[in-house]
């Protein structure tokens, strides 16, 4: 077992460009997880693992998770708590970090099946929204995610921390062309919806959400552009309150749980 007393070693510089740089992350098919529950999560989701960093108290904490780590072929380092803080990107660190290749859940948008249901997201910006996003389509049942490439990473270490491991295991694809892909979805006999703050009476409940479903869900603050609401079925979130609109995160939740309700 390698022990890493030194902030700049190589491995350390590596994690860390990794962590903070989304095109060092693309470019070398890479991505960081920090935590006991997410690590175990991608070692029992099949996650290809490259090296896991563990303080002297975390190797103590969970010892049967650093050898379960080494027994899958992990390299697995020590490090001083120096080290850790600079490798920890939480307010409260379990002193455990991984690095991780990427995995290969792209779908390929002419082999979608006609009768699943996806998410369809266009410049979702915050991390924890995407992250909460994809949890809830795993939880759901959801065949997959479409996200636009103005969306964030979703291999960000805070996308991957709120999406509680479903990144792991919830299959997406990332288009340059969302309304594109809405449209040729369409013309294949997808459903595709748009959910909207206002501008539209039709109500979720009324829709007909049988047979396949994309609902193409908006930026936190512009919503969807009108090059996706003029592609879709446009229907807004009946609301009793005062509110004028829900969190991204909120309003894809009751969307897809309402889809799913019937299955």
């Amino acid at each position: 077992m390698m022990e890493i007393t030194s902030r700049e070693n190589p491995l350390i510089r590596d994690y860390t460009h990794l962590r903070d740089n989304r095109a060092y992350r693309r470019e070398t098919g890479r991505f960081v997880l920090e935590g006991a529950r997410l690590l175990a999560d991608a070692l029992e989701s099949g996650v290809r693992m490259e090296t896991a960093f563990f303080t002297d108290a975390a190797m103590e904490k969970h010892a049967a998770l650093c050898q379960t780590a080494g027994q899958k072929g992990v390299r697995v380092c020590m490090v001083g708590s120096s080290v850790a803080v600079k490798l920890a990107d939480t307010s409260a660190p379990q002193g455990i970090f991984a690095t991780a290749f990427m995995l290969d859940k792209a779908f390929a948008l002419d082999k979608i099946k006609l009768g699943g249901v996806y998410a369809a997201l266009e410049d979702i910006s915050d991390p924890g929204n995407l992250g909460t996003i994809l949890r809830t389509a795993e939880a759901l049942g959801l065949s997959g995610i479409l996200l636009s490439k103005g969306c964030t990473d979703i291999y960000a270490p805070k996308v991957v921390r709120a999406s509680m491991g479903a990144v792991f295991r919830t299959a997406f694809l990332q288009v340059d062309d969302l309304p594109a892909a809405l449209s040729l979805l369409n013309d294949n006999g997808i459903q595709t919806l748009a959910a909207l703050a206002g501008g539209t009476t039709r109500l979720l409940t009324q829709l007909d959400l049988h047979g396949g479903v994309v609902v193409a869900i908006g930026n936190e603050g512009a919503g969807l552009t009108d090059a996706c609401v003029k592609v879709c079925k446009p229907f807004t979130i009946p609301m009793k309150g005062r509110a004028e609109s829900l969190n991204a995160a909120a309003a894809a939740a009751i969307v897809m749980w309402e889809i799913m309700r019937g299955r």
